[in-house]
């Protein structure tokens, strides 16, 4: 299987479930766009890499499972994107 099939998969899953949470208006806690960007450039060049975007997708993704099994539940995924 082709190595990049995970993190490419993990990469699909996370946006079309941050999607519509990025849609809805952004509490006080949570960065805009531009903080989005801010967080998600890790050497800060003004530019996000692709290897940038898989690591802020993977550390979210870290963060959400909230009992460590390497998968979300619809539950993990929900409490979440409510905090």
């Amino acid at each position: 299987m082709n190595r990049s099939f995970g993190p490419i998969m993990l990469s699909a899953v996370l946006l079309a479930t941050t999607l519509p949470a990025l849609a809805q208006p952004a509490p006080q806690h949570r960065p805009g766009t531009a903080g989005l960007f801010d967080l998600t450039d890790g050497n800060h060049d003004g530019r996000v890499a692709e290897s940038e975007g898989l690591n802020f997708l993977s550390a979210r993704f870290a963060e959400a499972d909230a009992d460590r099994d390497t998968a979300l539940t619809r539950q993990e995924l929900g409490d979440f994107l409510r905090t």
